[in-house]
């Protein structure tokens, strides 16, 4: 079997690109016409170079680590990223996620009355998570058994809110709560009301 030299190359292959640059050197020099040796062997470089494709180099990376450039990505760089194309939040869905944050309360001053009903309007388009819909807190925890509440939207059972004697909140949300600007939101507490339970807090999660 004939030799290999570095990169998989027999000699054969060796001696015919050789040759052909031998062919290529002549064509410039008579293309140069009195440019000097070291004219022409610059010039040949460059033109080899100029054709060279990165597939025909050996011994190689596949990819490189790209250098630092996290300036073009800014608001002001020549490649700036939009909120969305990292899953942030823009500003203005921000401005409404703090608004919300801060009216998305419902709850009881004193001990919940059968049946009472408290509610909000909701001003924005947002979703409360049924994974993790909110937290709530009772001043006086329930005495004669779990303390649940409905939660509604525009009157239709969303699911339940659950606190427990020990103050253990729990709930029961079947799906996201999607609410649309001039929705309402409200929390129906138990039918029968709880001897002990009191100034009850309810906060909701809202997500854009």
């Amino acid at each position: 079997m004939p030799p290999l030299y570095p990169g998989g190359v027999s000699q054969a292959e060796l001696e015919a690109r050789l040759r052909q640059i031998r062919n290529e050197i002549r064509q410039l020099a008579a293309e140069a016409g009195s440019q000097s040796a070291q004219t022409l062997i610059t010039t040949y470089i460059a033109r080899a170079v100029a054709t060279l494709n990165y597939s025909d180099l050996s011994n190689v990376p596949t990819s490189f680590n790209p250098s630092a450039h996290a300036a073009t990505h800014a608001a002001a760089g020549t490649d700036p990223l939009a909120p969305a194309d990292i899953g942030a939040y823009t500003t203005a869905q921000v401005d409404a996620l703090l608004a919300a944050l801060a009216n998305a309360r419902l709850g009881y001053v004193g001990m919940p009355t059968a049946s009472q009903l408290d509610w909000l309007l909701v001003a924005r388009d947002l979703t409360i998570p049924a994974a993790d819909p909110g937290v709530a807190f009772a001043r006086t925890n329930p005495a004669d058994g779990d303390w649940i509440a409905t939660v509604q939207l525009n009157g239709a059972s969303q699911g339940t809110l659950t606190i427990s004697t020990a103050g253990l909140v729990s709930w029961a949300i079947g799906a996201d709560i999607v609410l649309a600007a001039g929705d309402r939101l409200e929390l129906v507490a138990p039918a029968t009301p709880d001897s002990a339970a009191a100034d009850i807090q309810v906060a909701f999660k809202v997500v854009p």
